[in-house]
């Protein structure tokens, strides 16, 4: 079951992931750090926090670990390949800076909760009338990520085809209310 924070359980955020041993983990997979740890991590090594092989297209972006499960999964990786003879290793210093931008993209109190006031869609970014959504976002340095709905992200998180000016989903400030937005972002896309 996803974590969502106390404040957040009122909303109804990530109902798919009731009942099921799974999580929302933001992983920018079109960084440069992304694509250099998957060019020197062998093959073997599990390193994605989502599923490898999923019967649903939609399961795909639920990641089976808990964030405690997938940091330390990461914090074995850093291990193995940090240091040899106490000398730093390159994969292990991007390891641990890819670790650390995760733990700070994946703070939910941090991320803008809005609710959708337009006619409900049926295309493939779907949206429901009256529901609440994660806008997720980093704080420092401030980042838009993009719109969670219930079956994970309406686009890809750090797609290099996203332009936020004309986004795959409605972002219109007529079509959405800003709930929380402890980080200004929403207000920023939408005003």
């Amino acid at each position: 079951m996803a974590y969502i924070p106390e404040s957040h359980k009122k909303y109804n955020l990530l109902s798919n992931c009731d009942g099921k041993n799974t999580e929302v983990i933001i992983c920018d997979e079109e960084s440069d750090l992304f694509h250099g740890i998957w060019e020197l991590l062998p093959d073997d090594e599990k390193f994605m926090p989502y599923a490898d092989n999923v019967d649903d297209v939609a399961d795909c972006f639920f990641s089976p670990y808990s964030y405690s499960e997938y940091y330390t999964l990461l914090d074995n990786l850093i291990n193995k390949y940090g240091d040899i003879n106490g000398e730093t290793r390159n994969l292990g210093d991007m390891i641990t800076e890819f670790k650390d931008f995760i733990e700070k993209a994946n703070i939910k109190e941090n991320w803008s909760i809005c609710r959708y006031i337009g006619e409900s869609t049926d295309d493939d970014t779907i949206f429901i009338n009256g529901r609440y959504y994660y806008w997720a976002c980093t704080k420092e340095p401030l980042r838009f990520y993009g719109i969670i709905d219930e079956d994970g992200f309406t686009v890809s998180v750090g797609d290099k085809r996203y332009d936020y000016r004309k986004p795959a989903y409605p972002i219109d400030g007529k079509l959405w209310e800003i709930v929380e937005d402890p980080t200004g972002i929403a207000e920023r896309l939408l005003w």
